[in-house]
């Protein structure tokens, strides 16, 4: 771990310590611990006992070891839906839920922002990146001082270009990711909230 690194650590904790949360975070807080509970307690899917692999065996260790694979894999397809809501719910933030007119995630109430969600770096095949680059021109073309940024929450480990604009037919485009980009959607009146989120979420996952 470098200097900065833990500097930015020290003074993270400091952070978490030492302010004392706004009311409308708390609020804010308060809004999303129900709306992402219920998104975990879905229904789940069971094993097929019929989806066999030519390789696989029926005992009981392969059986168990398959459950926790289903059950890891269930819990992280939803974790983009989980940071929907979280950043959607944010102070200054809109979730745009599911079948929106402008096809995209979420949108900052005074329209300076629209962004479409990814959680991971390697989501979109070429397919997927056309379809959220049209999303995106779509609405630049309509709305052109709003940054139509493509969000991603895990970036390729060791990506060094957190924020890059491109264009996309003569409309431009922001593709922004990691922490930088989370900065930028949970930063409340100058303070950044990306680590206490972060933790927050993972005592709602893990506890």
């Amino acid at each position: 771990m470098s200097v900065e690194e833990i500097t930015d650590s020290i003074s993270q904790v400091k952070l978490e310590e030492e302010i004392e949360l706004p009311e409308e975070i708390k609020e804010y807080f308060k809004k999303i611990k129900p709306e992402i509970k219920k998104i975990l307690s879905r229904k789940n899917k069971d094993i097929d006992p019929n989806d066999k692999d030519i390789l696989d065996d029926e005992s009981e260790i392969i059986m168990t070891m398959k459950m926790e694979e289903l059950k890891r894999k269930q819990i992280t397809m939803k974790y983009g839906e989980i940071w929907q809501v979280v950043i959607g719910n944010f102070p200054g933030w809109e979730d745009l839920g599911i079948g929106h007119e402008t096809e995209c995630d979420l949108r900052r109430l005074d329209n300076t922002a629209i962004v479409e969600l990814k959680n991971k770096y390697n989501t979109c095949n070429s397919g997927g990146k056309k379809d959220l680059e049209r999303k995106l021109t779509n609405y630049k073309k309509c709305n052109p001082n709003t940054e139509c940024i493509w969000g991603i929450i895990n970036e390729k480990k060791g990506n060094r270009c957190h924020k890059k604009v491109y264009n996309v037919n003569d409309e431009s485009i922001i593709k922004w990711q990691g922490k930088d980009f989370l900065k930028y959607c949970l930063t409340y009146e100058g303070i950044d909230y990306t680590e206490i989120i972060i933790k927050e979420l993972k005592e709602i996952l893990y506890s």
